[in-house]
């Protein structure tokens, strides 16, 4: 009888102890994924951050505002440097979608990056020119190049010049 109330703690404390190791396994996993979803962040902003710093040479910010203003004027170089920038942009894009794909970040957070910065990328004519070109050359393959395709075939060609007519008038008025 001793050994049976014994073998009877003996099993409560183990499930006890097992039920405590599920509970920590489970807050472990989810300050697992939180870091997972925090480094994505840092790493995705650092990335955008990469981009945007490609284009701080006077050669770059020369080429983007011929690509805004007077895309015809652009010379190889120019189209060159540009060609880079949009690449890179995608490839962070991609980057984000893949990762969302995995499981590491909420469902919608690429595209909804993808629209937020869409425009600011590809809202001139050389961009969605350029955009033109390359999903002929295989970039519909997949759905993260029907998601681009269908944010980018939304945006105003003019947006990126709007946007700048409109500070300059906003600055006049300050």
């Amino acid at each position: 009888m001793d050994s049976d109330k014994i073998n009877r703690w003996l099993t409560l404390g183990a499930n006890f102890g097992v039920l405590i190791g599920l509970i920590l396994l489970i807050t472990e996993i989810r300050q697992t994924s939180l870091i997972a979803e925090l480094q994505f962040d840092g790493d995705y902003y650092s990335a955008q951050v990469q981009v945007d710093e490609l284009m701080t040479t006077k050669e770059a910010a020369e080429a983007w505002s011929k690509s805004v203003i007077d895309p015809e004027s652009l010379s190889v170089a120019d189209i060159k440097i540009l060609d880079s920038y949009l690449a890179t942009r995608l490839s962070v894009w991609r980057r984000a979608y893949d990762q969302e794909q995995s499981g590491f970040v909420p469902a919608g957070t690429a595209e909804e990056s993808m629209r937020v910065s869409a425009g600011i990328y590809f809202g001139s004519k050389f961009a969605q020119a350029w955009w033109e070109l390359e999903k002929q050359n295989g970039w519909l393959v997949d759905e993260f190049g029907k998601m681009v395709d269908e944010i980018l075939t939304g945006l105003s060609p003019t947006m990126n010049a709007e946007w700048i007519e409109n500070l300059q008038n906003n600055i006049r008025e300050f």
